[in-house]
C-alpha cells in the first residue's frame, strides 16, 4: 500500500484531493506528500473539473449522469438482506440502500421500503432488514453473491481533467490496477447493474462487457425449473432428479461453465408462469411456440423425438379427427397438434399420466405426447388396456427455454450444444430408453413386494414418530408444568450470549410453607397455575421454563435491562393479585442483562445475586444488577 501511495504522489503532484469529512482516514494516503488534501461536507461545492475526489457510494447516480471516470474503488461494502421469510415472499424491507433497491428492482415482488429498527424485525413487523453482517437462524442474502459488489468510496475525476493530465492519469491507473488494495473489476460490475436500474445506457467497450459476462453473469446461479413427472425426460427416482433432459442440461451447463439450481414444479403451466414472471430463469424440456416467444428465447434443438398416439385397445377409428384425444395442458404436444391438426378434438389434462388413466377407464379415446414418454409411462404404471395407435409425422424438438432478459445465455448454450458429440447423445438417450424395457420386467416382480414394504414402512414411521415426540417432550419439557426444563433453558442461555438480551430469575416466596400447610397436591397446583399465568403474559419470542423446584427462568432476547425490569414488575403484580384457589402467592424477582464478556456461569451468578437481594429485602419485589 505504501508503494502505491508513493507512486500516486509522484504522478499527482500538486493536485487537490477532496475527501469526505466522514472518511478522514484517507488523508493518510497523502501524508508527507505535496498533495493538497481538502475535506468537504457538500460535494456540490467541489470543482471536479480540476481535482480528484473521494466520493461516497451514494454518489453513483451522479457519476453515471456526468460520466465521471472511476480511478479506483475503495473499501468493499458488505451488505446482507436478513429475512424472516424466503426471498420470493419478501414484501417489506427496512432501511434499504441503493444496492438493495437495485437488487429488488429485478424481482416482481411489489416491495415496500421503510425505516424500521432491528427490534421491529425480530417482532416480525417487517419481512426483511438490510444489515452489514448476517444474523444466525434467519434467511440471509449476501448482495455480492448476486453480483452486486459495491465499494464505500470511489476515487474519481472528470474526463476533462483526465484529458489534461492524460500521461499522469494513465500511468497512475495502471499502477492502481496492479495494486491488491484497489480492485477496479468491482466497479464494472456495480456500474453495469446500476445503469440498468437507472435506465441509463452506458457505453462500455466490448472487451470489458464480455469480461463482465464471463466473470459475473456466467457465475449467476441460474434457477432451472422442471416438472419431475414427465419421464423419461425428467423424473425423480431414489430421491434423485433424473432423465434425458436433465442429463443433457447437466452436460450443457458443464460445457458452458454455468452454475444452477433445480426448482421442482409439478404443474407445467406454473413452469411457464414462473419463467414469464422472472421467478425462474430456464426450463429444459420444451419447444419454441409463438406465444412463448413473447417472454422467452430458445436454443437450437438438442434432440428430437416423434409425437405418438396411444389409444384404448378397442379403438378402431382411422380418422384422427373423430377421436377424443387427451393432452397435457399447455404442453408443447398440444401446441404442435393444434398447429398441424387445427380441428382436432383435444381435451386438456393436468399431465400425461392423468390422460393415460382417462384412456384406460374410457373417458377419452387416446393420449398424445412424445413417443418415449408414452412408452415409459405405460410400462411404468402397468396400464394394460392400451396400444400404440400410431407415430405422427411431427417431431418434438427438445429446446432450452430462457427468460427473455437473459438472452445472452442463448449463444453460450448454442455453442455448448454444438460441442455435444454423437457418442454423448447416444449415451444419454440409450441410458433411459434401456430403462423402459427394464421397467416392464421390474414392475411385475416388485408390485406385490412394494405393497408389503409400504405397509411395513407406514407402521415403522408411526412408531418412530410416536417415539420421537415422546423423547423430545421428556428431553425438553418439565413433566409437571409442561413448560421448558433446565436442559432447554441452558441451551437458550448459550445462544443469548451471542446476542443482546436480559434474564429474569424468580421463585415463589415461602413455597415450603404452602406445601406444609396445604399439602403437596396444592403445591403442585400453585406451580402449574403460576406457569400458565407467566406463559400467557410474556412474548412468543421469550423462553420461559422451570429451573428447579419453585425457581423459574425467563430469557428475553433483544430486550434491554430497563425493559426487563418493567416486565418483571408486571409479572410480580399479576402473581400477587391472582387467586390461587384461596392461597396467597407472591414471588421475588432478580433481573440482569448480558454483558460482552459473560459466560453462562457469570450470567447466572449475577441474576442469582439479584434474586437474593430481592428475597433479603423483604420478598415480593424486583431487584436488578447490571
Amino acid at each position: 500500500m505504501r508503494y502505491l501511495i508513493i507512486f500516486l504522489f509522484g504522478f499527482l503532484f500538486a493536485i487537490d484531493v477532496y475527501i469526505p469529512e466522514n472518511a478522514v482516514y484517507y488523508a493518510n494516503f497523502f501524508k508527507d506528500s505535496e498533495f493538497k488534501v481538502k475535506f468537504y461536507k457538500n460535494i456540490d461545492k467541489i470543482d471536479l473539473n480540476n481535482s480528484l475526489a473521494v466520493v461516497p457510494f451514494g454518489f453513483i447516480p451522479e457519476i453515471l449522469k456526468n460520466n465521471y471516470r472511476i480511478l479506483a474503488p475503495l473499501e468493499r461494502e458488505d451488505e446482507y438482506i436478513v429475512s424472516n421469510v424466503k426471498l420470493d415472499r419478501i414484501k417489506t424491507v427496512a432501511n434499504p440502500t441503493f444496492a438493495t433497491k437495485i437488487f429488488f428492482s429485478s424481482l416482481d415482488n411489489n416491495i415496500i421500503f421503510k425505516k424500521a429498527s432491528i427490534r421491529d424485525f425480530f417482532r416480525k413487523k417487517i419481512d426483511a432488514i438490510v444489515l452489514n453482517k448476517p444474523i444466525k437462524n434467519y434467511y440471509e442474502y449476501d448482495l455480492k453473491s448476486f453480483g452486486l459488489e459495491f465499494n464505500r468510496f470511489y476515487l474519481i475525476a472528470s474526463n476533462g481533467f483526465i484529458n489534461k493530465k492524460s500521461d499522469m492519469i494513465e500511468e497512475t491507473v495502471e499502477n492502481i490496477e496492479e495494486s491488491p488494495l484497489f480492485k477496479p473489476n468491482l466497479v464494472y460490475k456495480s456500474f453495469i447493474v446500476s445503469s440498468v436500474y437507472l435506465n441509463k445506457k452506458i457505453n462500455f467497450d466490448e472487451l470489458l462487457y464480455e469480461n463482465y459476462i464471463d466473470n459475473h453473469i456466467s457465475r449467476k446461479v441460474l434457477k432451472v425449473i422442471v416438472t419431475p413427472n414427465w419421464p423419461p425426460f425428467d423424473f425423480i427416482e431414489e430421491r434423485e432428479l433424473k432423465g434425458i433432459g436433465v442429463d443433457f442440461w447437466r452436460l450443457l451447463a458443464k460445457k458452458a461453465n454455468l452454475d444452477y439450481e433445480f426448482i421442482l414444479e409439478s404443474y407445467w403451466p406454473n413452469v411457464l408462469k414462473q419463467i414469464k414472471e422472472g421467478k425462474a430463469d430456464i426450463t429444459i424440456n420444451t419447444s419454441e411456440t409463438k406465444d412463448r416467444k413473447e417472454y422467452a428465447v430458445f436454443t437450437k434443438p438438442y434432440m428430437k423425438f416423434p409425437l405418438a398416439l396411444v389409444c384404448r385397445k378397442n379403438v378402431q377409428e382411422n380418422d384422427i379427427y373423430k377421436l377424443k384425444i387427451g393432452v397435457g395442458k399447455d404442453f408443447t404436444a398440444e401446441k404442435l397438434m393444434k398447429k398441424h391438426y387445427p380441428k382436432i378434438n383435444l381435451t386438456e389434462k393436468k399431465n400425461t399420466i392423468e390422460a393415460l388413466k382417462n384412456v384406460e377407464n374410457g373417458k377419452i379415446d387416446c393420449v398424445v405426447d412424445s413417443l418415449p414418454v408414452l412408452i415409459y409411462l405405460v410400462n411404468k404404471n402397468n396400464i394394460l388396456n392400451v396400444k400404440l395407435y400410431k407415430k405422427l409425422p411431427i417431431d418434438f424438438k427438445l429446446q432450452i427455454m430462457i427468460r427473455k432478459d437473459l438472452v445472452y445465455l442463448r449463444d453460450k448454450l448454442n455453442d455448448a450444444i454444438d460441442k455435444i458429440s454423437d457418442e454423448e447423445k447416444n449415451t444419454i438417450v440409450s441410458k433411459y430408453i434401456g430403462l423402459i424395457d427394464e421397467e416392464i420386467v421390474k414392475h411385475k416382480k416388485e408390485k406385490i413386494l412394494n405393497l408389503l414394504i409400504l405397509i411395513i414402512l407406514i407402521i415403522v414411521i408411526v412408531i418412530l414418530i410416536y417415539k420421537y415426540f415422546r423423547i423430545h417432550k421428556i428431553a425438553n419439557y418439565d413433566k409437571l408444568t409442561k413448560i421448558y426444563n433446565r436442559n432447554i433453558l441452558s441451551k437458550e442461555l448459550k445462544k443469548l450470549l451471542n446476542h443482546r438480551g436480559s434474564v429474569i430469575y424468580f421463585d415463589i416466596d415461602h413455597f415450603k410453607n404452602i406445601n406444609d400447610t396445604y399439602g403437596h397436591e396444592k403445591g403442585d397446583f400453585v406451580l402449574k397455575e403460576l406457569a400458565k399465568i407467566i406463559k400467557n403474559n410474556i412474548r412468543e419470542d421469550d423462553f420461559f421454563g422451570r429451573w428447579g423446584g419453585e425457581e423459574f427462568l425467563i430469557i428475553l432476547p433483544y430486550t434491554s435491562y430497563f425493559e426487563a425490569i418493567i416486565v418483571a414488575e408486571k409479572l410480580r403484580k399479576i402473581i400477587e393479585s391472582h387467586d390461587f384457589d384461596g392461597i396467597k402467592v407472591t414471588s421475588s424477582f432478580g433481573v440482569t442483562y448480558v454483558k460482552k464478556d459473560d459466560n453462562e456461569e457469570t450470567l447466572l451468578e449475577r441474576v442469582d445475586r439479584a434474586l437474593y437481594e430481592a428475597k433479603n429485602s423483604g420478598r415480593n419485589q424486583v431487584k436488578g444488577i447490571l
